[in-house]
């Protein structure tokens, strides 16, 4: 993800998240078993942070909110032959299918500033996607994550350090 300040306190910011899950187990159906689904979303969004100050605490540490809307690409991949019967025969459904879904995202966080280029941050993030597609039991799916990183900054900062 990225983000550019706009000033102290607002930033957009841009996000792409790739996530993968395979070997499937569902004791009541084989229908899913071993199954893979791999997802790509893209989202820009808005970030508000809480001020930095000249000195002290909050000169190198800022807490953020933000919320993001996107689009991504799913892709599911099923092991196990799926039929259904269409006028009196039966007929194979596709084994994968790769559909596009949207959502909107919404994360907390905070930044600690080690010097003036790079810094460490975590969040929390919670989504909400909706999906219209064949193979999938459910029209909607919820993901929610914990992210720690580097920060790298690539432009001048305007903070200043002790």
């Amino acid at each position: 993800s990225g983000s550019y300040h706009i000033n102290s306190w607002i930033a957009p910011v841009f996000h792409i998240s790739w996530g993968h899950a395979g070997k499937w187990a569902h004791n009541e159906s084989n229908l899913y078993e071993n199954a893979t689904v791999s997802q790509t979303f893209i989202a820009p969004g808005i970030r508000i942070y809480t001020p930095k100050a000249l000195l002290g605490f909050f000169n190198s540490v800022a807490f953020y909110a933000e919320v993001a809307a996107g689009a991504g690409q799913s892709n599911l991949s099923l092991e196990n032959p799926i039929m259904r019967i269409e006028n009196g025969e039966n007929v194979n459904i596709h084994l994968n299918e790769s559909n596009l879904y949207t959502g909107l995202q919404a994360r907390i966080g905070a930044t600690i500033d080690i010097d003036h280029t790079v810094g460490l941050h975590v969040n929390y993030t919670f989504a909400r996607n909706q999906i219209n597609a064949s193979l999938f039991n459910d029209t909607r799916f919820t993901r929610s994550y914990l992210e720690i990183g580097i920060n790298i900054k690539l432009l001048k900062s305007k903070n200043y350090y002790k």
